[in-house]
């Protein structure tokens, strides 16, 4: 059975929530710059391109009013406002 470019990214993204969620990892605010936690414990600051990826998809806690990452629409790519 041949995927999609569509059917490999959502299995893809499947995988990494489950990985994410069985290590209990979270996104927080850890003295003024975003850490990767892991089971409550920073783990390591994020990379600048990293928040520019959940930014530019509006996930939370990275943007206020943005998606949770239980929305199906997570893994999308940042729609273009030049389209």
């Amino acid at each position: 059975m041949s995927m999609d470019k569509k059917q490999r990214r959502q299995l893809a993204g499947n995988i990494a929530g489950g990985i994410g969620e069985a290590l209990g990892q979270t996104y927080e605010k850890y003295h003024g710059d975003w850490w990767l936690f892991t089971a409550g414990k920073p783990m390591r600051p994020l990379k600048p391109d990293e928040i520019e990826w959940h930014v530019e998809r509006r996930h939370k806690p990275f943007v206020e009013e943005g998606i949770d990452k239980d929305d199906p629409r997570w893994w999308d790519d940042p729609q273009s406002d030049l389209c």
